[in-house]
């Protein structure tokens, strides 16, 4: 009688077991970045339900660093990243794909100094902050490469982004290399912008990255994430004021100064992305190798880089199609 009612008490649990199973929502696709105006119409477009809150998470970090950190940690599958960003995790052997070119910054990432610093060669022996990411040191050695200058020519200070006006305005640095919304705080406050990346046109670009083996698992959630993402490039267009108030609330500033942010950044539409990320195009595979020679030649990345599968138009042509 025991052995039967054991039986029958384990054929009971398994049936519950995969009851709850089967019955348990699919997780959601969770999705890191930090502040930054180019990866706001994600935001929108989940501020305006476009897609349920059960298949995808948003998730925003204080810095890049923090979410390269949760993307190298699993604690997300897909994040916005910056390209040379991206090269890093490859670097580690981490297989990732670029699914989407979110921008490509044209004066959103500067260097910022004092006004008694009137130019880069003026950096010579003075203390720059910068976030502890491939980004800004990407962007000041290439600032002082311009200028027959090395990083050894100046003192680096790691500061996280959240810290840098604070940092600047006590003196503790002599110039910050940072990116909007905290460059026009600093403008405004009589501060120089002595370098921005409009004389570094199509180094720095922000893309949407995944691990490579969650593709097939969250297929249906990054189709609906990239759809979301067209989707609200287009209601930007056609409902600006309404978009722009959407996202001044959530940067914490000003509709006019939305409105400047998006002048330093370039938003490929679903044919631009669709072209650039195509197996056929050659214009992002030369700006990986690129920057990765520039981030070789001053010791950012320490092997060569192969950028054979790094990109995919698989989710874009779903949008187009």
């Amino acid at each position: 009688m025991f052995f039967n009612n054991g039986i029958i008490l384990l054929v009971i649990l398994v049936s519950l077991q995969l009851s709850a199973c089967s019955e348990a929502p699919h997780a959601p696709l969770r999705v890191g970045g930090n502040q930054w105006p180019g990866y706001e119409p994600l935001y929108l477009a989940r501020d305006l339900n476009f897609w349920k809150k059960r298949q995808i998470r948003l998730i925003q970090y204080p810095s890049a660093t923090e979410v390269l950190r949760a993307f190298r940690n699993r604690a997300i599958e897909a994040a916005s990243l910056t390209l040379d960003e991206v090269l890093l995790l490859r670097q580690l052997d981490i297989p990732v794909s670029v699914i989407l070119i979110h921008d490509f910054s044209n004066g959103a990432d500067a260097i910022i100094s004092h006004s008694d610093i009137q130019s880069v060669k003026q950096l010579q022996g003075k203390t720059v902050g910068v976030e502890s990411s491939a980004l800004g040191a990407f962007v000041l050695s290439r600032a002082l490469e311009t200028n027959n200058m090395a990083l050894q020519d100046v003192s680096i200070r790691h500061i996280n982004f959240e810290a840098h006006e604070k940092a600047f305005i006590n003196n503790e640095v002599d110039a910050v290399v940072t990116f909007e919304p905290a460059i026009n705080g600093l403008l405004s406050a009589g501060a120089n912008m002595i370098f921005d990346s409009t004389m570094m046109p199509g180094e720095i670009i922000d893309v949407l990255v995944v691990h490579q083996d969650c593709i097939d698992k969250y297929a249906h959630a990054l189709n609906k994430l990239v759809t979301g993402w067209f989707w609200a490039l287009d209601y930007m267009d056609e409902n600006q004021l309404e978009a722009y108030l959407n996202i001044a609330e959530r940067l914490n500033v000003s509709v006019q100064q939305v409105e400047a942010h998006y002048k330093t950044i370039v938003l490929p539409d679903r044919n631009e992305n669709n072209e650039l990320l195509g197996v056929r195009n050659y214009v992002l595979q030369r700006t990986v190798n690129q920057m990765s020679k520039i981030m070789l030649n001053n010791k950012l990345l320490n092997k060569p880089f192969s950028n054979n599968d790094l990109f995919t138009n698989q989710f874009i042509n779903d949008v187009i199609n």
